[in-house]
């Protein structure tokens, strides 16, 4: 039979052991716990720099979306100078008028007085519902060697430049001993047209120098 003292002692063995269990179940529990907020909060960090990552690349397209209007913007803008057809109605180097000058006519009206002012007028009809006709008159000179060209024509932002080359000869050069007038005049398909004349002068280098 055991005596007081030795069960006092085993009772007292098997309390420890108890409670020594108890604690360490206990700090695996909080352990435990611990490792599964550690990874909760490590997989919501990840969502989120995932997610910013996301918006980072979706502000960036925007950006370049943005650049590329502005682009196009800007290149509709600042359009090009464009070549526009012309069909010549008369050139010669007599005939013209006595003044120099540059004219657009639009009208048959406006043609009419044109013609009038010119020594020997061509023949000119022109539908100006759709067209309109351009002339450029070198002026009376006393001698030959003299010559008008409209060379091109173009157009940019709703205006019509019209290219003129005037020749004259050289100094040094023998002409023909005639008083001669020239002109040129060009038939545009464009009505009311905006026009401005652009006129370059060259000098007439004598044949064979």
């Amino acid at each position: 039979m055991l005596s007081f003292p030795l069960l006092h002692h085993m009772i007292a063995q098997r309390i420890v052991h108890r409670q020594s269990s108890a604690l360490v179940g206990g700090a695996v529990i909080i352990l435990l716990i611990a490792g599964l907020g550690f990874l909760f909060l490590t997989n919501t960090g990840a969502g989120n720099s995932d997610r910013e990552n996301d918006s980072g690349n979706n502000g960036a397209g925007m950006s370049t979306t943005s650049s590329s209007t502005s682009s196009s913007s800007s290149s509709s803008v600042q359009s090009s100078a464009g070549a526009v057809l012309f069909t010549e109605v008369s050139k010669e180097q007599y005939g013209g008028s006595t003044d120099r000058g540059f004219r657009t006519v639009t009208s048959s009206t406006a043609l009419t007085a044109l013609l009038s002012t010119m020594e020997n007028p061509p023949s000119i009809s022109a539908n100006f519902d759709t067209s309109t006709i351009l002339v450029a008159f070198a002026g009376e000179k006393i001698t030959g060697g003299y010559s008008i060209d409209i060379t091109g024509v173009t157009e940019q932002n709703g205006v019509i430049t019209v290219q003129v080359l005037e020749k004259k000869p050289d100094t040094e050069c023998l002409v023909a001993q005639v008083v001669t007038s020239p002109y040129h005049i060009v038939l545009i398909r464009e009505p009311n047209a905006d026009v401005e004349f652009e006129i370059k002068e060259e000098v007439e280098l004598c044949p064979g120098s």
